[in-house]
Order: structure tokens, then C-alpha cells, then sequence
């Protein structure tokens, strides 16, 4: 064997040995470095800097349960490898603090007895063939574990919304206490059982939600509140005012739905009504104003009953806020994709707004939005102005910041009112006057949380957990909760039929440009290697010595033969 062979393969050896070090280095560092290279806009295949931070607070072992069934009907196949890969991205940022175990239920009955206490249940899925149908059980459940507590997903059709669940389970699992809402009752607010159903539903799978009834100013708000949501209060007395204001000064936070009117017998007939907070809200820095915003480029879409014809109507009453129209520094909206707000007032910052509070507009209307005072014609089929003078841009939702001064700093307390309930008022503490940071967030409306309304716009109840997130657990799950898949149409003039070659073009450039591209690059990688290959071999037969090479000889030099 020439010199020449023994020195080729020690160099392939060598080369195939550096490639193979150079290749578990990479494992090593991957392995205890976790990244990932996601390029999508909203990085929909990664999980948020707010998951990362709670996994990476946590101080103790959480076990993940998934409890999923093997077989799965074709159109699930995928969905345990996708629940698996968003897992395995929290365990790298859990540093050992998440062990994940994957079970079939089905598969031995100690554990069916376990899925069964923990409340998940077997659940049927549609199995379909090409020349039957036939019906499926199945598990699809996922629990968090942690000492003698538990949080449960009973059912994971897909990873959408998977990475809140499962970090909110988490972050719940390991408190001691859940956060409690409070929701004032007995100043004929909305009923939290029938009206507000699935407000009531969505709060409780993250908050212990307890009603707050003052008593007439007699019970004041407990300490261990942490939010207080005030939904068209109405007729609240000065000591019932004084106990929401002392709250606020002890740091708590309040959600404020303020009406300008009330819709009369559920009918399209409207009375203006005072909220009682009219005096209050301003002190802290926020106006709810006495009218009704209209919009009618920016409005959704009504459903309208005309005696036995029902019909589908834009309804400018009904302000739309899509995504351009929030405030992109404000966790509580600036992920959020879409808030519909019916018979809303508008807002504006007070006068008497103290310099330690910040006013931050949350959501706002179009620049062709306009405003009804006094009288109130609700009909959705009428003539609308027209006046581009009068349009202009109003602020739907607030948030407010900072240090807030005590409404009655400078006034008496407000006296007990006569003992007609039997209720023993304890004895008043000392009055604060001004506040640690708190928040207050403000709109100028109670109807869009309705059962009937939610159905229709569940961005409307995204926007009130997210808001209670962040004034009760801070901003670490909003981030999460809000990310979604981000709409691409094609632009209307594509739509349009003298652009059918643009839409064409566009449709053959998705399907056959990536193969193209790669076809392309191969080819041309190809004939660079055929020259340089042809070049070795002119040189080879010609006796040339190439760059780098000794021309076989060893002393650098060619034949010249």
C-alpha cells in the first residue's frame, strides 16, 4: 500500500473521528442547553418567556400525568407526539423539577381507578372508515401533581392552548392558597349564576370567586380579597363607597364596569342611569362618560328578531377592536386579537387624576366612531350620520397605576346607616389615605360579559382573565393565554378577479417553488463537483501538481513527465 493510501485514510479516519467528537459535543451542550429555532411571527412552536420563568421558579418536584390511550382514530394519531415535544420543552426549562409519565388507562385497571378519582373522564370519539362509522372510548387527560394537590385537564383535543393549562396548573398546583376574586353583589348587578354563567365558570377554574355583599356599609371588604369586580353597580352609598375606597388604599384592585344606561325589559328600549361610582372613579384618575359610542368601521355584527324573521345586521353600537386598535405596552391587550363592547361609554382621563397614577388607554374605536348623548335610538335599522366632523377616536378601556389617594382623605367617615339587618359592624379602623401601587381597570360597560354575548365574541372573556391575571398573579400567564395563530389572507386586491395571474402565481410559487429551489441548489452543487472533479483528473493525467497536494512523491514537487 503506497504512502500516499496510508496517509488518505489516516486522514478520513482522523476526519470521521473530529466529525464524531464535534457531534456528541453538540449533543452534550443541546442536551443541557435546550433551544429551539421557531420561526413563525407569534412563535407558536415555542414556549413564552412567562413559561420559562415559572419553570424556572419552581424549588420542588411536579409530576405531569398524561393519560392518553394508544389507539387514537386517524385524525388524533399525532397529537400525543406533539403533547410530548411541548413537554419535553417544559422539563429542559424545569431543571429536574417536572417528571413526565405517559399512561394508558386502558391498560390497567389501578390506573383507570386513578384517572376516575382525579376526575378525568373516558370519552368517545367518532371513528370513521370508508364504509363505516363507529364510536371510540378513550382517554385524552392530563393532570399536575404535587404533594396531596392536584389540577386536572380533562380533555386535550389539541396543543392551542395547552401551554396556559398546563402552566396555570402548575403555578396553582404548587401555591398554597388560591388568589380569591371578589364580585360585588346586592346593588343589582348582573346575577354571577344566569347572566354572567360562563364568567362565572372561567373565573372558578382559576380563582376561588367569592360574592362580596357590604351589608348597607356594615361588612367591609376581607383582606384576603385580592380582586374586586364591580359589574353596573348602581345606587352604592357613601359608606359603601368609603369600604370599596379603604379596600383600594390596602392595595387591592378593582375591575370597574360602569353603564350609562340600562336596557329596559331586555328590549331595545334604554333609560340613562347614575352608577353611584360616578364621583369615586374620577378621584382615582378615569371618567366614564355620560353617552354611547357608535362606530361603523369598526362594528360587529348583530343578530336582530323583526316578528317572525330574524336577520344579521353591522351594528355600529357595538364597537369591534381588532388587533391594531390596542395598546401595545399593556399585557392585559397587547396579545389580544379581538374585543367587541356593546353600548359602551367612552373614557377619558380626569382632572383630578393624582401625578403619582399613570392613565394607560387599553383599547379604542376607529377615527370614525361618534357619540350619542341624552336620548338613545337603539334600532338597528336607521339612518346613520354622516358627519365626518363629529368622528373621531374614543377610548373604550383603562387601566390606571400608581399610588392612589383616599377619596375621603379630607371628608368624615360616612356614618353606619340604621341597624336594620342585625349585622354587628365591627368597629372602623384608621382611615388611610393614600395607597400602596395598586391598578384599577375601567370600561364603560357591564353587557359584555353576558352569557348570550360571550358565546358569540370569546375574546370578550380573554380580555377579563387576562385582566384579573394581571392584577392578581402579576403578568407571568398573559402572555400565554393570549398568543394565538395569526390570520394571512390574501390582500382584497388579490381577490378581486382581474388579478386571477396574481393569485396564480402566488398558488404555483407555494406548491412547486420550495421544490424548485431544491432542485435548483442540487443541480448546481452537482456540476460544481463534476468540474472540480474533471479538473483532478486533467491535473492527475497531466502529471500537475495540485494545491495541498505532494503529488505523491513527497518532496512537493511534480514529475513534470
Amino acid at each position: 500500500m503506497s504512502s500516499r493510501s496510508v496517509r488518505v485514510g489516516r486522514n478520513v479516519t482522523l476526519a470521521s473521528l473530529l466529525f464524531l467528537g464535534i457531534l456528541v459535543l453538540v449533543n452534550i451542550l443541546v442536551a443541557r442547553n435546550f433551544f429551539r429555532v421557531d420561526l413563525t411571527e407569534n412563535k407558536e412552536y415555542t414556549i413564552s418567556d412567562s413559561t420559562k420563568k415559572i419553570l424556572g421558579r419552581m424549588d420542588d418536584i411536579v409530576n405531569v400525568k398524561v393519560y392518553f390511550s394508544r389507539d387514537l382514530p386517524s385524525y388524533l394519531t399525532t397529537l400525543p407526539a406533539e403533547v410530548q415535544d411541548m413537554l419535553e420543552e417544559f422539563r429542559a426549562y424545569a431543571h429536574g423539577n417536572l417528571v413526565v409519565d405517559f399512561e394508558d388507562p386502558a391498560q390497567d385497571p389501578e390506573v383507570e381507578n386513578q384517572v376516575r378519582r382525579l376526575g378525568i373522564p373516558q370519552i368517545q370519539l367518532d371513528v370513521i372508515q370508508a364504509d363505516s362509522r363507529s364510536i371510540q372510548n378513550a382517554y385524552l387527560g392530563l393532570a399536575a401533581l404535587y404533594e396531596d394537590r392536584h389540577e386536572v385537564i380533562p380533555v386535550v383535543y389539541s396543543t392551542d392552548n395547552l401551554e396556559y393549562e398546563l402552566a396555570s396548573s402548575i403555578v396553582k398546583v404548587m401555591e398554597k392558597e388560591r388568589k380569591v376574586v371578589g364580585y360585588m353583589t346586592g346593588h343589582e348587578e348582573p346575577d354571577l349564576a344566569t347572566t354572567y354563567e360562563p364568567v362565572k365558570q372561567a373565573i372558578e377554574k382559576q380563582y376561588v370567586l367569592r360574592p362580596i355583599d357590604l351589608q348597607e356599609g356594615r361588612s367591609p371588604i376581607a383582606e384576603d380579597v385580592n380582586v374586586v369586580i364591580l359589574a353596573g353597580s348602581i345606587t352604592l352609598s357613601d359608606r359603601e363607597k368609603y369600604l370599596v375606597d379603604q379596600y383600594l388604599m390596602r392595595g387591592g384592585r378593582l375591575f370597574v364596569m360602569e353603564d350609562a344606561i340600562q336596557l329596559v325589559g331586555g328590549q331595545l328600549q334604554a333609560r340613562p342611569i347614575r352608577s353611584g361610582m360616578e364621583n369615586l372613579i374620577p378621584f382615582y384618575g378615569a371618567r366614564v362618560e355620560e353617552n354611547l359610542v357608535l362606530d361603523r368601521a369598526a362594528c360587529a355584527t348583530a343578530g336582530f328578531t323583526s316578528g317572525f324573521y330574524r336577520f344579521m345586521i353591522p351594528y355600529p353600537y357595538w364597537p369591534s377592536v381588532k388587533k391594531d386598535r390596542f395598546s401595545p405596552d399593556n399585557p392585559v391587550v397587547s396579545k389580544l386579537e379581538a374585543l367587541v363592547l356593546p353600548w359602551t361609554s367612552s373614557i377619558s382621563e380626569s382632572e383630578l387624576k393624582p401625578a403619582e397614577v399613570e392613565f394607560a388607554k387599553l383599547a379604542w374605536t376607529s377615527n370614525q366612531a361618534w357619540e350619542a348623548v341624552g336620548s338613545y335610538n337603539l334600532a338597528p335599522q336607521q339612518q346613520w350620520p354622516n358627519e365626518p366632523d363629529k368622528f373621531k377616536t374614543y377610548t373604550l378601556a383603562t387601566a390606571l397605576t400608581g399610588q392612589f389617594k383616599s377619596y375621603f382623605a379630607d371628608k368624615d367617615i360616612p356614618a353606619l346607616p340604621p341597624d336594620t339587618t342585625g349585622v354587628m359592624a365591627p368597629a372602623d379602623p384608621p382611615k388611610l389615605t393614600e395607597s400602596s401601587s395598586t391598578q384599577i381597570i375601567v370600561i364603560g360597560t357591564s353587557q359584555l360579559f353576558a352569557a348570550n354575548f360571550v358565546g358569540q365574541f370569546p375574546g370578550n372573556i380573554t380580555f377579563l382573565m387576562n385582566a384579573l391575571d394581571w392584577m392578581a398573579l402579576g403578568e407571568d400567564l398573559i402572555a400565554i393565554r393570549s398568543r394565538s395563530v395569526t390570520e394571512r389572507p390574501l390582500k382584497p386586491e388579490l381577490l378581486k378577479e382581474e388579478a386571477e395571474k396574481k393569485r396564480s402565481a402566488i398558488k404555483f410559487a407555494g406548491t412547486f417553488g420550495m421544490p424548485i429551489l431544491l432542485t435548483l441548489y442540487g443541480m448546481t452543487l452537482w456540476t460544481a463537483r463534476r468540474r472540480q472533479q474533471q479538473v483532478f483528473e486533467t491535473a492527475r493525467r497531466g502529471g500537475m501538481t495540485l494545491p495541498g497536494s505532494d503529488g505523491g512523491g513527497g518532496n512537493g514537487h511534480g514529475s513534470g513527465e
